[in-house]
């Protein structure tokens, strides 16, 4: 079961799913029944938007996939390229300065071999045939509605509700001032885990200085420390737009977020 979770908010949804950047999406056996996890219900166009992103994640990380599964073979050919060019205009070609050419022209030639192999790759059969067997499931795929995510939307709004100063102070343990907790009555940690995952996932790859203050911020907090230079600088940052720090707020608290039990989609 392939589960993706669309998060709504006040910038965009977010639509969290394990196909993005997934390297190994290829080697998976079978195909995976995909449902879409949502607070309430979808409207159309939140639906297509979302089978849209997933299909964009499914393209990228099918191409992501071959170009690795065919990292040696393509390795090979360049070399052999490599060697057949320079050995070729050392032998036929006379110039005035020797190797300077000949090197010249083997990696313009090697690249040149690298891309056109790696463009074919993309667009062969066994890429196509993957990218259409997953996305057959996206399409098919329901819409289900999860109370959870409602509870983390309505978390996430009241975080962009505060000043960013005042965010950033009780992140930072700053005038003791705590942030508010985040509860779930009777619902299973699995689903946190997993969404966690996917929102790390996302967020860190488009916005990689996200992850260094949240590594951070992190350590701040597991030793019940304050800290007003960071907090300060998380201000700063989140004004120039180089972070979301209501984002970043969140993944913190759900990071520190523990539960009892497990197994609630299973």
């Amino acid at each position: 079961m392939a589960n993706i979770y669309i998060v709504r908010d006040r910038v965009k949804n977010f639509v969290l799913t394990s196909f993005f950047n997934d390297k190994t999406i290829g080697s998976k056996e079978g195909e995976e029944q995909v449902v879409f996890y949502i607070s309430g219900a979808a409207s159309e166009k939140e639906r297509d938007d979302a089978r849209l992103y997933t299909y964009k994640a499914v393209d990228n990380s099918v191409e992501l996939w071959i170009q690795e599964k065919r990292y040696f073979p393509r390795l090979l050919v360049c070399a052999l390229t490599f060697l057949v060019v320079y050995f070729f205009m050392s032998l036929v070609i006379r110039d005035p300065i020797p190797m300077l050419d000949e090197l010249v022209g083997s990696t313009i030639a090697t690249v040149a071999m690298w891309y056109y192999i790696s463009k074919k790759d993309k667009k062969g059969p066994i890429t196509n045939k993957k990218k259409l067997e997953i996305k057959r499931e996206v399409g098919n795929a329901e819409f289900k509605e999860l109370e959870g995510l409602s509870i983390i939307e309505s978390y996430l709004d009241n975080l962009r509700s505060l000043e960013n100063i005042d965010l950033s102070d009780r992140l930072l343990n700053v005038d003791n001032i705590n942030l508010d907790e985040l509860k779930f009555d009777d619902m299973d940690d699995s689903f946190i885990s997993q969404l966690r995952t996917y929102f790390n996932q996302y967020v860190f790859t488009l916005k990689p200085e996200m992850k260094k203050y949240f590594n951070l911020v992190e350590s701040i907090r597991l030793e019940n420390k304050s800290d007003e230079a960071l907090s300060s600088k998380l201000v700063q940052l989140d004004r120039d737009a180089k972070i979301d720090l209501p984002l970043l707020t969140l993944l913190i608290v759900l990071k520190e977020y523990r539960m009892k039990t497990s197994g609630f989609l299973d």
